[in-house]
């Protein structure tokens, strides 16, 4: 990104990313899953998903996209600032939350809407502990970054173009 403007970078790896997708949605085909357990996943699947999401991140730096705005949106902007938290503390619920799938598979008698709930809840309660904890315990810390700032001025370049939101 730093040698060539971000429409012709693009322009070189659009190819590339959408054969990514096409693989990746014909994996999804073959295996009838997008499980991340069966072995052809484990190995193409893990290869072309890197390709596809620095796709998508590129597209995110050409302005007017629809990829920018999509990511603009508030509510995406929002997820963006307690992400962090969502990926490391969504891992506790899961002990707690399996029995939770089980019991709503019970009562609700279907996989489908069982898997639905589970999934709302799951993400609610990260969501939840994710923005408390940014509140209470990273904002701290993020504030702490105007000490140890670097000297050095971003690129002019940098400096120039708008930022995303």
């Amino acid at each position: 990104m730093r040698r060539w403007p971000v429409e012709e970078l693009w322009r070189y790896l659009k190819k590339p990313v959408w054969l990514g997708v096409a693989v990746f949605c014909g994996l999804g085909l073959y295996a009838h899953t997008l499980s991340f357990s069966t072995p052809i996943t484990l190995t193409i699947g893990l290869t072309v998903i890197p390709i596809v999401f620095a796709g998508l991140l590129l597209k995110c730096f050409i302005p007017g996209s629809w990829e920018r705005r999509f990511f603009s949106l508030r509510f995406m902007r929002f997820l963006g600032r307690y992400s962090y938290g969502i990926y490391v503390y969504h891992v506790l619920f899961w002990s707690i939350m399996i029995d939770r799938l089980h019991w709503l598979q019970a009562h609700l008698h279907s996989r489908l809407i069982a898997g639905f709930v589970y999934l709302l809840l799951w993400c609610a309660c990260s969501l939840l502990l994710a923005v408390v904890s940014y509140k209470y315990f990273e904002s701290p810390f993020l504030r702490l970054k105007e000490r140890f700032a670097s000297s050095k001025e971003p690129p002019a370049r940098l400096l120039a173009e708008q930022p995303i939101g």
